[in-house]
């Protein structure tokens, strides 16, 4: 992305043609030229660099790590991928700019997706969460309100030290599970157990893996008892039952992409809304009314269109390509988190 894309050779400006200028210029892969900030000057840096320490409060922000992931990254994972031939390799597409043999995602949709409350991770917007809920279910620096999120907060280091002044963890290896934090990415196969557990969201998301009540207790959309405990394995370890497109990643009807289950998405996965016609939220599957007075389901605790009481989700009964989430002895609860 920085030379000739057919010979690899370093070329002006990129790399620092002659005697090189110490900068690294990245090829917008839309345009060709030289990425730009939000600012719309041209960018250029000498040593890439992300950090943990904080995050920051909108997505256009004239940082490194925020530059390189909207006017880079994402501006080859989206609809139209590199729409120039110069960030092409010969007999490359717009949409397989290396020969690659699956097209590139739009990543950027499934970010912008959903409206204010939808599901999807707060890269492109702003998030909306809620102030309890960011300081009570959330790991630093995540637990305030309003953070953007960059790549590498998520595509890094499967343990230890993070990487901060390197990108080799976003760009690839040889098993799609090294890119992500935790190592076991999101779904599992087999009986669900602590030993057996989703590793990856609980990095972020805390507290639901160790708590003890039969709910995700309070500051969270599912603050008092309700369940059954025989959900409890289910609630502590197995995220991707509810909030994905399906329990196991082997026979589950899924998405196009199972990444959309963590990215973002404005659909369920049959390409519907949920049964109110509005899209889902939180990354709930289920496909029940949530602001039908006389059918709960599942429902948040405020929102707009929201009805007052109580939810539940029994009887969930596969509507969305399993029968893994039927237990009829499921009780209500009551909603605690606002949208």
């Amino acid at each position: 992305m920085e030379g000739d894309p057919v010979t690899g050779n370093p070329v002006s400006p990129y790399h620092g043609a002659g005697a090189g200028d110490g900068k690294i210029d990245l090829r917008d892969p839309d345009t060709g030229t030289t990425i730009v900030n939000f600012s719309g000057a041209t960018f250029t840096f000498g040593r890439f660099s992300t950090t943990f320490a904080t995050k920051a409060t909108t997505p256009n922000t004239n940082a490194i790590d925020y530059i390189i992931q909207r006017n880079f990254c994402l501006k080859c994972h989206d609809a139209n991928g590199a729409n120039s031939a110069a960030a092409r390799v010969t007999g490359g597409t717009n949409v397989r700019p290396f020969g690659n043999l699956t097209a590139v995602r739009n990543v950027f949709g499934w970010f912008s997706s959903a409206g204010p409350r939808g599901s999807r991770h707060p890269v492109v917007r702003v998030s909306t969460q809620t102030p309890s809920y960011a300081l009570n279910k959330m790991a630093a620096p995540y637990n305030t309100t309003h953070k953007v999120m960059v790549c590498w907060d998520c595509h890094n280091t499967v343990s230890g030290a993070l990487a901060t002044i390197r990108t080799v963890d976003a760009h690839g290896s040889g098993s799609a599970r090294t890119l992500m934090r935790g190592g076991t990415a999101f779904w599992r196969t087999g009986a669900v157990s602590s030993t057996n557990n989703t590793t990856f969201c609980i990095i972020c998301h805390t507290g639901y893996s160790t708590g003890t009540a039969t709910n995700h207790a309070p500051n969270s959309a599912w603050t008092s008892t309700g369940a059954d405990s025989g959900m409890n394995n289910y609630i502590r370890y197995a995220c991707y039952y509810c909030h994905g497109s399906g329990p196991n990643a082997l026979t589950a009807q899924s998405r196009q992409t199972r990444s959309q289950d963590m990215h973002g998405f404005n659909k369920l996965p049959n390409g519907n809304n949920w049964s109110d016609g509005s899209p889902p939220y939180a990354f709930i599957r289920s496909s029940g009314y949530w602001n039908n007075a006389t059918a709960y389901r599942h429902k948040v605790l405020s929102g707009p269109g929201v009805v007052t009481g109580s939810a539940t989700c029994t009887g969930f009964n596969g509507t969305n390509g399993t029968t893994s989430c039927n237990r009829g002895s499921m009780g209500t609860y009551t909603p605690g988190g606002a949208y």
